[in-house]
């Protein structure tokens, strides 16, 4: 497997896990138009979901200042920015130790590790851009993507 579908997958899983710590399910949209690779629902609240868009790094470059400074696609950029949505939207990107699988997950009969952190952000108040490949979002490393936070996410509606 390509080692961007393996951060793709890995991510997935991760994304599921805190899921089903919270309370929540995930699952994949049927087409993905719109830059959502999960939805993700309150089984217990209807209407209370948001969609997330996941992104997967292991450049240490990217961190710098209290953030991932991190080059997304404009596709994605505008399709996560603005208010005109239903259900709010988030990038969410997990970082890595580095680019080898082996690296990213630690188990024993005790314990399963997942590797490093996943961190989230709206980009509902970012502004049009000029730029026409990508666009650098800053990250906030104080944004962990934790259950208590996805649960914040999901009754707050847009933070």
């Amino acid at each position: 497997m390509d080692i961007n579908a393996q951060k793709e997958q890995f991510s997935i899983a991760y994304i599921h896990a805190i899921c089903s710590v919270a309370g929540y399910s995930c699952s994949k949209p049927t087409v993905d138009d719109h830059s959502i690779d999960l939805d993700i629902k309150a089984s217990n609240r209807p209407f209370h979901q948001i969609g997330v868009q996941i992104k997967a790094t292991a450049n240490e470059k990217y961190i710098k200042d209290d953030f991932i400074h991190f080059p997304l696609p404009i596709k994605n950029y505008n399709d996560l920015r603005g208010d005109d949505v239903a259900v709010p939207r988030y990038l969410i990107c997990l970082t890595l130790p580095n680019d080898n699988p082996e690296n990213w997950i630690k188990h024993s009969q005790e314990e399963l590790l997942l590797m490093k952190c996943a961190y989230w952000v709206s980009l509902r108040d970012y502004k049009v851009v000029d730029n026409r490949e990508s666009v650098t979002v800053r990250i906030p490393l104080k944004n962990t993507f934790t259950p208590e936070a996805l649960k914040t996410l999901i009754t707050n509606r847009y933070s």
